[in-house]
């Protein structure tokens, strides 16, 4: 990580102006006069690289902030610093992404498909995220409807209680089978 630090300088002249001396690791010194009360994204826009990070007084600096509003004074020291490169292969990504949508189509034909007249359609359905959210909303109200209702709340509470029982006995009975 390449380390720049931004040095303001007590050169102004006017009480609202800084001239903010960069001093860049291996280049010549370049000086710009600027308002404190400028963002401190106008940084970037004098230099050669684009997307460092700014850190003063031990914070990261929002850039769309200004140098008053951290109270940046003459003297003070700015680091610049380069963020680190991504080393994830966008490629290689999408790739898995496709593969496990192979997958997960493969999945659905197996085991689901047989339950909707139109598997594909369905399939594609489960892919759209607004369509996903409607069905849930659905699924939610239905099950609200049945709660609301006491011999619809009894038969939802009582399935429940034979499926929790039927999951017991089969983890007893591995158990059991495993002494």
């Amino acid at each position: 990580m390449a380390a720049r630090y931004i040095e303001i300088d007590n050169s102004s002249n006017s009480v609202n102006e800084e001239t903010i001396t960069i001093r860049i690791t291996g280049r010549e010194k370049t000086i710009i006069s600027i308002s404190n009360y400028k963002p401190i994204s106008i940084i970037d826009e004098f230099m050669d690289n684009k997307g460092y990070r700014f850190v003063y007084n031990g914070m990261i600096l929002n850039p769309a902030l200004s140098f008053a509003f951290y109270k940046i004074k003459n003297n003070s020291l700015i680091f610049a610093v380069k963020g680190k490169e991504s080393n994830l292969d966008t490629e290689k990504k999408s790739n898995s992404q496709i593969d496990k949508t192979h997958q997960l189509k493969d999945y659905f034909q197996r085991n689901w498909a047989h339950h909707f007249a139109n598997p594909e359609q369905a399939f594609e359905n489960s892919q759209n995220p607004s369509i996903v959210k409607e069905a849930l909303r659905i699924h939610d109200l239905s099950l609200e409807r049945k709660e609301s209702s006491i011999s619809e709340f009894r038969k939802l509470t009582s399935h429940f209680r034979e499926e929790t029982r039927i999951n017991e006995n089969r983890i007893k009975s591995r158990y059991q089978a495993a002494d």
